[in-house]
């Protein structure tokens, strides 16, 4: 039984590390998106129309990265803390004290 607790609780921990790194896959083109547009109307002499194509292009962008927190934080309380995840704690914290402790105590 301990055995099969264990693979679940490593498959969930799997499951929730993929889903982090596709969320932060998303924000990370969102957030280019949103520096090419900056960087673009810092360093580059456009007319209006193409200052207007621009600065609407962040708005969307933000707009996407707003909605992308949001999913980010509905997965987040759709899970309950995994029941093998504890604080780390140093050494002179722990009961027993020392390094020698049994972590389980």
């Amino acid at each position: 039984m301990g055995y099969q607790l264990r693979a679940l609780e490593r498959r969930a921990v799997g499951v929730r590390a993929a889903e982090v790194v596709a969320a932060s896959d998303q924000l990370r083109r969102t957030l280019a998106l949103i520096s090419g547009y900056s960087q673009t109307l810092l360093h580059l002499q456009l007319d209006e129309a193409e200052r207007s194509r621009c600065l609407h292009g962040m708005v969307r962008a933000v707009e996407t990265l707003s909605e992308q927190a949001d999913e980010i934080l509905g997965l987040v309380a759709d899970h309950e803390p995994l029941p093998a995840v504890r604080p780390v704690m140093a050494p002179e914290q722990r009961p027993g004290g020392g390094y020698g402790s049994d972590p389980a105590s």
